[in-house]
């Protein structure tokens, strides 16, 4: 299998808008590397991000993009399983979007439910990621209440399995960050619509 690292430098190698930064070293541990990407849209940077899980930290795939919104906005987009469906009943904090396959599919929450069920039933949006496996998305202040923002794609999973997929999941990561980006810019939230 193929890691991180190897992944963005073949990008790179096949794309070459893409600007690799760091270095990897052949024996032993190197920095991790990091790549800018230029869209239309702008830049999109990718590198592995630190996760706490439980009692673990672990270092997953993202791809990070910028937007600037009217408020402070926090968005959480994740697939669902079956302890988070029970847990749905129980305590209906996920919003749902009236997508049924979308709906089955992620657990969405957020701080502004209204402009998420708005802004996130762009169908272009909402059926590209009933077509993916292995997305999650995040979106959050850069800083605390403020309005320039992060939308933050990760890709769980083996992101390159035993033959190599010539960057696929790297340009689908693109594309969601595009996707949502485009989505959220779509409709803007208005101080009178907001009451935080």
């Amino acid at each position: 299998m193929m890691d991180w690292n190897q992944s963005l430098l073949d990008y790179a190698k096949t794309h070459s808008e893409a600007e690799i930064y760091g270095s990897v070293y052949q024996y032993g541990i190197g920095e991790m590397v990091s790549m800018i990407v230029p869209t239309e849209l702008g830049n999109i940077l990718f590198q592995e991000e630190m996760r706490n899980v439980g009692r673990y930290d672990t270092w997953k795939p993202c791809a990070m993009f910028r937007i600037r919104l009217n408020t402070s906005y926090d968005l959480a987009v994740k697939n669902q399983n079956l302890l988070k469906k029970g847990f749905d009943l129980i305590a209906r904090e996920y919003i749902h979007l009236e997508q049924r396959d979308f709906d089955k599919k992620y657990a969405v929450r957020s701080n502004h439910p209204e402009y998420t069920k708005i802004a996130l039933s762009d169908l272009e949006w909402v059926d590209f990621m009933v077509r993916q496996k292995n997305l999650k998305i995040r979106i959050c202040p850069v800083e605390e209440k403020g309005l320039d923002h992060a939308i933050k794609v990760y890709y769980h999973g083996n992101l390159i399995g035993e033959s190599p997929s010539e960057g696929r999941e790297i340009e689908t990561m693109i594309e969601c960050c595009k996707l949502t980006y485009q989505a959220l810019e779509r409709y803007r939230i208005e101080d009178k619509e907001v009451d935080f």
